[in-house]
């Protein structure tokens, strides 16, 4: 039977239904964390380099073909991807949505495979879970990630009325804001499409800007623009690469097979915070660092309460943080973790001081 499903680009875009059962391929880790949340992980026949590289301690990928991507910072499809997805008998792929994939799949479609197009993060995470629940014939652990959601939510909400909220910008890590001139812009996300900036935005009012977005929701500023700005953000969320609970030592050839240490992410994070030495927000300890390996994608709502600590450590405990991100981990992923002994999402460290730590 062919359906329609409104996809990203705000197209009916036509499906054979039902989906269910069949074999999925992936295009990057956003992909791969919906079908582990909806419990179709054994489904799953084939991905990107980056679920070996850097996942691998989160999966079970011995029966996932694994293709060789451009980098492990891109999820564009290539030639390997298309002839594995072949090999492997692909019949829906869930397709980061970007022309180049559009144009890249276009063959694969046309043979009758079936390819989603939906956003994976940010204020598209719960419409794109409930979709991807009934094309994929998983509608109950698609309800339950809805409702696993908005508990999150509603407790955040609950605890901040009536309270006034802080206000926070997110920006990168990499970029150097050293005012002798050497790099003097800053790279922001500014939009609810992407999910560092949603996820910050359901605990702090977050600046907001659809000038000049990049294709995943970033844009630049300068730095005479941040600190000419500087009043008006009381925090900064900075979101690191290869952390939270992503493989250890961060190569572009790929980690060790290992979580990353608290030591890890504790260097990421000074190397990063540095950056900011200029701002208010660094000198009252009001920089905070964030996974974008959970942020980036569905899995974001098991740090909101995290990130709700670190702003306002008076109305929000790690204890309690740490038990809705366990909840994440035992009721929507196929890994055993215990996120008490294992991973690193949070700073801990004593070269910077933050304001939670005080």
């Amino acid at each position: 039977m062919l359906v329609y499903y409104k996809n990203y680009y705000g197209e009916a875009q036509a499906l054979d239904y039902p989906l269910k059962n069949k074999n999925i391929g992936v295009t990057y880790w956003q992909q791969a964390e919906m079908m582990s949340a909806l419990g179709l992980w054994s489904l799953v026949k084939c991905g990107p380099t980056n679920l070996k590289s850097w996942y691998s301690n989160l999966y079970d990928l011995s029966d996932v073909t694994i293709y060789t991507s451009k980098n492990n910072h891109n999820s564009g499809v290539t030639d390997s991807a298309i002839e594995n997805f072949k090999l492997r008998n692909v019949e829906v792929i869930i397709a980061t949505p970007t022309a180049a994939n559009q144009t890249a799949l276009k063959v694969l479609q046309d043979e009758g495979v079936n390819v989603i197009f939906l956003w994976y993060t940010g204020d598209w995470a719960i419409p794109t879970m409930m979709t991807l629940g009934i094309l994929l014939g998983a509608k109950e652990k698609a309800q339950a990630y809805y409702d696993y959601a908005n508990k999150v939510v509603k407790n955040i909400n609950d605890r901040l009325e009536g309270k006034t909220r802080h206000t926070a910008i997110v920006a990168g890590a990499s970029t150097s804001l050293a005012s002798d001139g050497v790099t003097t812009t800053v790279s922001l996300h500014t939009n609810p499409h992407e999910g560092n900036y949603y996820f910050t935005s359901l605990v702090a009012n977050t600046y907001t800007n659809s000038a000049g977005l990049t294709e995943f929701g970033a844009t630049s500023r300068s730095l005479e623009w941040l600190l000419n700005n500087d009043k008006n953000f009381d925090y900064i969320a900075i979101y690191l690469n290869q952390t939270g609970f992503a493989t250890g030592t961060a190569t572009d050839a790929g980690g060790d097979g290992t979580i990353i240490s608290q030591k890890q992410y504790n260097d990421k994070f000074e190397a990063a915070v540095g950056n900011y030495f200029e701002t208010s927000a660094y000198k009252n300890g009001n920089i905070f660092g964030m996974p974008y390996d959970m942020l980036g994608g569905i899995s974001g709502y098991g740090l909101v309460t995290t990130l709700a600590y670190m702003i306002y450590p008076d109305l929000f405990t790690k204890e309690e943080a740490q038990n809705l991100l366990q909840e994440w981990f035992d009721n929507f992923t196929v890994a055993k973790i215990d996120v008490k002994t294992q991973g690193a999402y949070i700073y801990d460290g004593t070269a910077y001081k933050t304001s939670y730590n005080n």
